[in-house]
């Protein structure tokens, strides 16, 4: 597998050899290191690395929003900051350049490779979206013809069959008779300035077909003028998008769910476990995360062939869901591996509940297809802030919490204990 190709941006050259030696520790290639804006600009364009690391404070002329925006524009690189805090001014300024992440300083290897790596799966899911884009831009495009006034002149065959109105029904019409209502005056005030200032408009738009559907196109409207620059025509080219949008929905919804269990993914997973995280430490409040392997599956699949063990995950997610609080997030990560954040926990007595109540449904006989089977789960747990303060501690403590369970007979819950703490002897741990 090909390494991804990394260029740091940094004008503190020891952190920049810190941050090299750590990154290609995991697995990365940092193709060259720059400590300017003006630098990250020429080398971006000269080497086209997978992604870009951004110290937002860079001296000279260039800061690293303004150079992020620059790359963002010319070469289209995922780029994430680096910096060492983010006020609401500079948050702002750097929205605009649609970072793909934020690291602060110091940074932590193991934070910064997570951050690299949804940046990477998100930067590519959102290039298979602008491939789908283009595949749906290739349908014939319908015209419509206006003069000055606005009055319909003529149309074509596809604005027939986009807008259902035929050229008898729409010819001396105003363009109004497809207006959806769903634009406000400041959509129609910047749509006539452009065509104004810059002689044509260009974008997603919602009109009305005859039939009343509301439905979403792409316009693209010139202004044709006279030699004496009067208008004189205004000339539409409309293009449905409806199942554009719902293949752009449709793309962007696997790529954070789970195709067979509609479950979020671990890329979901660990972007709901940060926002969860992060409203954790600023309530002060307690967090659980759950991790469930499922005992005997694999014989099953074996067994009875993957048909079963694919409506079997299915079964389990559906009890799994019957399981969680409104609020909780039910993940799969591999498998036959769910993980579960439980957040603002009042007392752990509630986890508690919840791990028995895992425990119990899911070990109950399941029918399919004429086969009474059954499974049950090792569960583990860790908590915000006792076991660790960030995912990938949890995570590890809940995994360890969990081969503890499956060590103790499998079809039971344990709450993660570190070895160097005092633990608890094995009937007050849970399960």
């Amino acid at each position: 597998m090909t390494k991804a190709k990394i260029l740091i941006v940094e004008d503190e050259g020891l952190i920049a050899m810190d941050m090299k030696k750590g990154l290609e520790n995991v697995g990365y290639y940092v193709s060259a290191i720059v400590p300017s804006g003006k630098e990250a600009v020429e080398k971006a364009r000269e080497i086209q690395p997978d992604l870009v690391l951004m110290d937002i404070k860079l001296s000279g002329d260039m800061d690293g929003i303004k150079a992020a925006d620059i790359i963002r524009v010319s070469c289209d690189i995922p780029i994430i900051f680096l910096t060492a805090f983010l006020d609401e001014a500079l948050l702002r300024r750097a929205k605009i350049t649609e970072p793909y992440g934020y690291v602060l300083k110091p940074f932590d290897v193991r934070e910064l490779h997570v951050t690299i790596e949804m940046a990477l799966y998100k930067y590519k899911a959102e290039r298979e979206l602008r491939l789908a884009a283009k595949v749906f831009e290739n349908a014939m495009d319908g015209i419509m013809i206006t003069d000055a006034e606005g009055k319909i002149l003529k149309v074509n065959n596809a604005f027939t069959k986009i807008t259902g109105y035929a050229p008898g029904e729409a010819i001396g019409k105003n363009p109004r008779i497809l207006k959806s209502g769903r634009h406000d005056t400041k959509f129609y005030k910047g749509f006539w300035n452009d065509l104004i200032t810059k002689g044509k408009w260009e974008g997603e738009i919602w009109n009305r077909r005859k039939n009343g559907e509301i439905y979403p196109e792409w316009s693209l409207i010139s202004v044709v003028k006279d030699n004496h620059g009067n208008t004189t025509h205004y000339i539409d080219l409309i293009r449905d998008i409806t199942e554009r949008i719902r293949y752009e929905e449709k793309i962007k919804y696997q790529a954070y769910h789970d195709t067979l269990t509609g479950l979020p993914n671990r890329l979901l997973f660990y972007d709901r476990l940060s926002v969860a995280l992060s409203n954790a430490k600023r309530s002060k409040g307690i967090l659980a995360v759950i991790f469930l392997d499922i005992d005997g599956f694999k014989p099953i699949n074996d067994n009875f062939g993957h048909d079963v063990g694919d409506i079997l995950l299915q079964s389990i997610t559906k009890r799994l869901m019957n399981c969680i609080r409104q609020g909780d997030t039910v993940a799969r990560i591999g498998g036959d591996e769910f993980t579960i954040i439980l957040p603002q926990i009042m007392q752990k007595e509630e986890v508690d509940e919840i791990a028995r109540r895992l425990i119990d449904t899911l070990k109950e006989a399941y029918l399919i297809n004429k086969h009474e089977l059954y499974i049950t789960a090792s569960v583990g747990i860790s908590f915000y802030p006792e076991d660790g303060e960030d995912m990938q501690t949890l995570m590890k403590k809940a995994d360890i919490a969990m081969y503890s369970a499956k060590e103790m007979g499998k079809n039971n819950y344990q709450f993660y204990t570190s070895p160097h703490l005092n633990p608890l002897p094995k009937g007050e741990r849970g399960g």
